[in-house]
């Protein structure tokens, strides 16, 4: 799209969002079909005029008096560009050209409804365009959403963005960049991702003295530079992101994310390539082995043995998808662990944990899962406690365990410090007396002296010390293990737009008198349908049966300028197929997300009554613009799984 096109569908938008507030539906009518209408005006065969301007007639004038079309409504001038100056551009330099001053044949892609067949640069043309938007018709509402039928992802034609075919990021192409620098007998430098100041921190947060980097290849570190030595472990590194731990002890998620046909030996030719997943499809991130040092050491991440560099270009790859290395510490823990492994996300406050907590995190241990958690902040960031926790930090829980003291069951949570030091020092710590009141077995399987940042407490200790948990599996089926149940998901891909279908929380839901404040309703609604388990599986390891999660989707180039809206989620018990008019004025809903908080990704793991429901997934506010991904995972029976897909998306 041409930034003339750009700049004219963002006026176009500001306009219709002025417009009087639409009155809420009519109760027990039936939405009557638009092309049924006696009047239809506002039709796609039949668009509403904007800014009064016909644009048949213009064009007849235009051609007749032999001028180009120059439009005094949204004029080339900067007013139409920036007129409150939030785009940081030298207007000054910004001269207004007609296509056939940029190139010799300019040709103009034409999509369906949006923009009108007839229309070119061929004949009868006069420097005029026109182009249509679909404007909701007043008094009518929307259905939910009919859930259309799923299609399998494996089975789509299109299959980019899966892991076996990942998106291009920035369009750099990992094999055809690696053929070219091998031909050439060079090596790469990657200019989407410079070796320079920019590119660690170009907002000057991290304290940095940027002069005296200097990027380096790992041969210029060391003799014998190697990707991995020895296998990948949890210990290989230190001074680093608390992901790069939680991400070597689940070998799959390793090989997922780090492909396997690189590295400093044959066909070396300064590349490398790793895959992330964000926002619902998988991408492959190109980067070169110059890595950021100080005195020929590195400053980030690096691994104990000094040879072994698969967490530095591991870090810069992540680092090159946030925009620099200051900006992988914006957002919140939960980010990285979807980005890394494309799972299932979900989080617990410790304070209060809704569920056995504890078994869960034992299920999940038993999976392809990371899972994370943050103490409790203090006065002092990173602050270290008497016993040993550090304030405000974030630690990878890298097992769970039970083990019998006294003749009682003692359930214990294994964490590692990504520092690589400072360890808890209280009960069950390495040190500790307790362990010499278990069995000899269970001290060789669970105890270690290493000062390694790597120590054991108890699940008391744990839910006292730490704020929240977040876990996140390659499959749903932790949630509940057992064999009578499994998981199906389905994922839609959906918007919020402002006029349209951001209608905010449910606090705009009105009343039935009250025409101005009825927005709610015009939030995006799925229907979901809980089966009846048969007993067996509805006892299965929780009674939970349905888990919702909602990601908004703000993709920019740099995370820390991302700006979040604060976002939920509402279901509510549907008695009947027909879906009235005032559903929400006299309904509350039966489960709801809690409180609309402003992060990237909200969910709840709760239980429902067989039946059908509706999920709306909503802003705090109306009229705040997004997309947003809405994935449900819903318990089944065995049995029954294979009669659907196990992943689905719509």
């Amino acid at each position: 799209m041409s930034v003339q096109n750009l700049f004219f569908l963002q006026k176009q938008k500001q306009i219709f969002s002025k417009r009087k507030k639409m009155p809420p539906p009519p109760l027990n009518k039936k939405p009557r079909n638009e092309t049924t209408t006696e009047d239809s005006t506002g039709t796609l065969n039949n668009p509403l005029k904007f800014l009064d301007q016909d644009y048949q007639e213009l064009q007849k004038s235009c051609i007749t008096n032999k001028i180009g079309f120059v439009d005094d409504k949204f004029p080339t001038d900067s007013s139409s560009i920036d007129p409150r100056k939030k785009l940081k551009l030298d207007l000054n330099r910004v001269k207004w050209l007609r296509p056939s001053e940029i190139v010799t044949d300019p040709q103009k892609d034409v999509m369906d409804q949006v923009m009108p067949a007839d229309q070119s640069f061929g004949k009868d043309y006069a420097g005029i365009f026109h182009f249509r938007k679909p404007l909701l018709q007043r008094n009518k509402m929307p259905p939910p959403r009919v859930n259309k039928n799923p299609r399998n992802e494996t089975t789509t034609k299109d299959n980019t963005g899966t892991l076996n075919d990942p998106f291009k990021f920035l369009n750099q192409d990992y094999q055809e960049l690696k053929k070219s620098f091998i031909t050439n007998n060079k090596r790469f430098v990657d200019d989407k991702f410079p070796p320079e100041s920019s590119s660690i921190d170009p907002n000057k947060k991290l304290k940095l003295d940027l002069d005296k980097i200097e990027w380096l290849r790992p041969s210029k570190i060391v003799s014998d530079p190697q990707l991995i030595v020895q296998g990948v472990s949890r210990f290989d590194y230190s001074q680093g992101p608390y992901l790069v731990g939680a991400l070597t002890f689940m070998n799959e998620i390793v090989d997922q994310v780090m492909p396997v046909d690189q590295s400093f030996g044959k066909d070396y030719a300064g590349i490398f390539h790793f895959r992330f997943w964000r926002f619902g499809k998988w991408i492959d991130v190109v980067i070169d082995d110059k890595l950021p040092t100080i005195d020929g050491k590195l400053i980030f991440v690096h691994s104990k043995t000094s040879n072994e560099f698969w967490p530095a270009l591991l870090e810069k790859a992540y680092a090159k998808v946030c925009g620099s290395y200051a900006d992988m510490h914006a957002g919140h823990v939960s980010e990285a662990l979807l980005d890394f492994t494309g799972g299932v996300h979900v989080n617990f406050e410790l304070e209060k944990p809704a569920i056995d907590l504890w078994s869960l995190m034992d299920r999940a241990a038993k999976t392809q899962v990371l899972m994370a958690c943050g103490s409790r902040q203090g006065e002092k960031s990173e602050n270290i406690l008497p016993n040993g926790i550090v304030q405000g930090h974030a630690y990878t829980v890298t097992g769970v365990f039970k083990v019998t003291c006294q003749g009682k069951p003692v359930r214990l949570v294994r964490l590692l410090n990504p520092w690589g030091m400072a360890e808890w020092n209280s009960a069950w710590s390495d040190k500790s007396l307790l362990w010499s009141k278990v069995s000899e077995k269970e001290q060789t399987m669970c105890r270690s002296l290493a000062n390694d940042g790597e120590f054991w407490m108890s699940m008391e200790d744990f839910t006292k010390n730490f704020e929240e948990i977040d876990i996140c599996c390659l499959s749903p089926d932790f949630l509940d293990s057992s064999s009578k149940c499994s998981w199906t998901t389905t994922c839609y891909n959906g918007s919020w737009e402002s006029g349209t279908t951001a209608g905010g929380c449910i606090n705009n839901k009105g009343s039935s008198n009250d025409e101005v404040q009825n927005l709610f309703w015009m939030n995006p609604q799925f229907r979901v349908r809980i089966e009846e388990l048969d007993a067996e599986c509805a006892s299965g390891q929780c009674p939970e049966n349905i888990l919702v999660s909602l990601m908004q989707i703000h993709e920019k180039r740099y995370r820390s300028l991302v700006s979040t809206y604060s976002i939920g989620f509402s279901v509510y018990r549907m008695k009947d197929e027909k879906f009235p008019a005032k559903f929400f004025y006299s309904r509350r809903p039966v489960e709801d997300s809690g409180n609309f908080i402003n992060t990237r990704h909200v969910m709840k793991f709760f239980k429902l009554e067989p039946g059908e429901y509706l999920i709306v997934p909503a802003t705090f506010r109306p009229n705040e613009s997004a997309k947003f991904m809405l994935s449900i995972y819903t318990k089944t029976e065995s049995h029954k799984k294979g009669k659907k897909p196990a992943m689905t998306y719509v």
